[in-house]
């Protein structure tokens, strides 16, 4: 989708990253300014601002889960607690009324902290039912559409619900699921593959209908698993909704991965 540099917002003199994109985004400001202020999280990497073909975001040490996979599966528990920080933060969004429909492995960073959420750049706001990128583009990367965005149907919370399944499926399996293909279940604690299995149905009526229930529902697994109530920041998502910077040039790297290239 573009590139990431690092930069220095020299009014506040903090780094930050600034990703620029090959799509254009709608010049409406008024939703790019909406999209900077609806999200704080502490899931959620910041959106300071959006401009015509970049955004302005929270620069966030750390790797991202897509390298992190690289070196091996996750442990269950570390899939469990991700997992809960990611549905979380999707509730959060979702409860403004704004889907993320490019969830993906390159897309979350484990922080000191936690997972940060990166790039809502793509995101669609349900309540005017308005996009930041172009009409008529399809959005969201292919291996990790859900089959609605792939038919070029409309993208709903449900849509991000199945894009965590597979990222969930990949962190604690090392393998990806590919389209057409039944992935294998199996090898995964019962509850924990009832939980990817729902996330991943065909039909969004099918799977979990909120962020918060799914949230809820890797609590209780969490729970079960280690016999006692998720530590402090992994609890279900507590909400009942349903669910000027210029930069310097400095190391290069790719939206894909973490490693600076010089």
């Amino acid at each position: 989708m573009g590139e990431v540099f690092l930069a220095t917002d020299t009014r506040l003199g903090r780094a930050v990253a600034i990703k620029t994109t090959r799509e254009q985004f709608t010049p409406d400001s008024s939703a790019r300014r909406e999209l900077s202020s609806a999200l704080n999280h502490p899931h959620i990497c910041t959106l300071y601002d959006v401009g015509p073909d970049y955004l302005v975001m929270e620069y966030v040490e750390g790797e991202t889960i897509q390298n992190r996979i690289k070196k091996g599966a996750l442990p269950l528990p570390l899939t469990l607690t991700y997992g809960i920080q990611i549905a979380n933060a999707l509730c959060e969004a979702h409860s403004k009324g704004i889907t993320h429909r490019d969830l993906k492995p390159g897309n979350v960073m484990i922080a000191k902290n936690g997972v940060k959420v990166l790039d809502f750049g793509l995101a669609k706001f349900a309540a005017a039912d308005e996009t930041l990128t172009q009409a008529g583009v399809q959005v969201g990367t292919p291996l990790y559409m859900a089959p609605e965005q792939r038919d070029g149907r409309t993208a709903d919370a449900r849509t991000d619900i199945h894009a965590l399944g597979l990222l969930r499926y990949e962190m604690a399996t090392c393998k990806r699921a590919l389209q057409g293909q039944p992935i294998q279940l199996q090898e995964l604690p019962e509850r924990f593959a009832h939980i990817v299995e729902r996330c991943l149905a065909q039909e969004p009526e099918d799977r979990w209908q909120t962020a918060r229930d799914l949230s809820a529902e890797l609590a209780w697994a969490t729970k079960r698993r280690s016999g006692s109530a998720p530590s402090e920041g992994l609890a279900a998502c507590p909400s009942a909704v349903d669910c000027g910077s210029r930069g310097r040039r400095g190391g290069r790297r790719s939206h894909r991965g973490l490693g600076w290239e010089q």
